[in-house]
């Protein structure tokens, strides 16, 4: 187990489908099909007022910000804002994005994310992303040192 947090890359690569076989049985059909649209609704809500772009960029931006974070490089943040900086047509979506992370998905919990983020820089954005990143890592490090999975917090 690792703090990386693959469902949030799995959310934002826009996946939708159970990833375990669904067994022939009749019941076992009927709740993968629940668990898929609930899944579904839960993706379409913390999507909502984004593109599949903007997803998929964000998504890599994520990534980056892992690997600038293993890879232990000084000016982090500001080269994750430069590459940010080089898609000006989703600041707005890369802003959302990164609000909703650590959220569970609520219409109201939205839009009073909207109102407190407005006005947040791509530099708030990088740092977020890269503050996740080493957090996770550090996480990680624990684990894999021994340290008990509840010992260890999973958000910053």
């Amino acid at each position: 187990m690792t703090c990386e947090n693959a469902f949030t890359f799995e959310l934002y690569a826009g996946a939708a489908a159970p990833s375990q076989p669904v067994a022939d049985s009749g019941h076992q059909r009927v709740s993968a099909v629940n668990r898929v649209e609930s899944l579904e609704d839960h993706l379409r809500l913390r999507f909502k007022g984004t593109t599949p772009y903007g997803r998929e960029i964000f998504r890599r931006m994520l990534q980056r910000a892992w690997k600038l974070c293993e890879q232990n490089k000084p000016g982090a943040i500001s080269q994750l804002e430069s590459e940010l900086a080089d898609f000006p047509e989703f600041h707005e979506e890369f802003i959302r994005m990164t609000s909703r992370l650590d959220e569970e998905p609520s219409e109201a919990r939205w839009k009073e994310l909207e109102q407190e983020c407005s006005g947040v820089s791509l530099t708030g954005v990088a740092a977020s992303l890269v503050a996740r990143s080493r957090a996770a890592q550090a996480c990680n490090r624990r684990l894999e040192a021994g340290a008990d999975v509840e010992s260890v917090p999973l958000k910053s």
